[in-house]
């Protein structure tokens, strides 16, 4: 098995799932996957050799999991804190507009 085109095809899967406006985090999920492929191959090669059993094989790619989900949700809130800089921007100029006609 080529764990590197086994990573890609991952990433890709995950691309399918997300919507049109998923690519900054299909993006993160993809970068993430890379970051995690050397403990990803090392669980495989340990389930592959017998030395982690399927209980542990479960609890390892759930700690990984985790680790992702971090990762994205640090996204979320700066993608968050981009919209309330638009947003307040926004507001701004309305304001700044409101300034300059009403006395």
């Amino acid at each position: 098995m080529n764990f590197k085109n086994l990573l890609q095809d991952m990433g890709n899967a995950a691309l399918g799932e997300l919507s049109e406006n998923g690519g900054k985090i299909a993006i993160h999920i993809k970068e993430s996957l890379e970051e995690k492929e050397a403990s990803l191959q090392e669980l495989y090669e340990g389930y592959k050799a017998g030395h982690i059993d399927e209980a542990g094989l479960e609890r390892e790619l759930e700690r990984e999991l985790k680790v992702m989900e971090v990762k994205l949700l640090t996204t979320k809130v700066m993608k968050k804190a981009a919209v309330q800089r638009a947003v307040n921007a926004a507001i701004g100029t309305f304001k700044n507009a409101l300034n300059i006609v009403l006395p």
